[in-house]
């Protein structure tokens, strides 16, 4: 029985390791498999958080089949997203944007400590002009995130309304 129970926590894991698109040489910063998809968003990071030395991706699309890269494959610097973050009791709301084509993205993950459920994270994708139809994409399970990371290395957003830039 205990081996049986080793067996299914190792096999849980590794198959849940296996839903993002982070090379073995990039740390995953935020991953999740979409709702009603077979699709995975992640973010991935240089394996130190270095201002000087880092990298950054969004990647899109099926397990090992990435749709869509932004920047281009390989990752790019961190000063091509935007960081929000809020937090008071009880509320913790966590931004990464960028711009691509016409279209801007922004991957989230809010806590709302009276909410049911309390953790809503995913990726919205609206036309860059305004005009145009917001989809959002949410994550369905179990997610990475420690999008808060990212703080002090990607620029901050002070467009965002949760964004307080200093």
């Amino acid at each position: 029985m205990r081996y049986l129970v080793l067996f299914l926590a190792l096999w849980s894991a590794s198959s849940f390791a296996a839903d993002n698109h982070c090379a073995a040489t990039e740390q995953v910063v935020f991953s999740c498999r979409l709702s009603k998809s077979s699709k995975v968003a992640s973010i991935c990071a240089s394996p130190t958080l270095a201002k000087s030395e880092e990298k950054l991706a969004y990647r899109f699309g099926v397990p090992g089949k990435p749709e869509f890269e932004f920047p281009s494959p390989g990752g790019g610097a961190p000063e091509q997203f935007r960081l929000a973050h809020y937090s008071r009791y009880q509320t913790e709301r966590i931004e990464l944007s960028f711009d691509h084509e016409k279209f801007s993205y922004t991957v989230f993950d809010y806590y709302e400590g009276d909410q049911k459920p309390p953790v809503t994270r995913g990726v919205r994708v609206m036309p860059s002009d305004g005009k145009g139809r917001e989809i959002e994409l949410r994550c369905a399970g179990q997610a990475i995130s420690s999008l808060a990371k990212l703080e002090g290395i990607v620029p901050c957003d002070a467009e965002n309304a949760l964004a307080v830039c200093n």
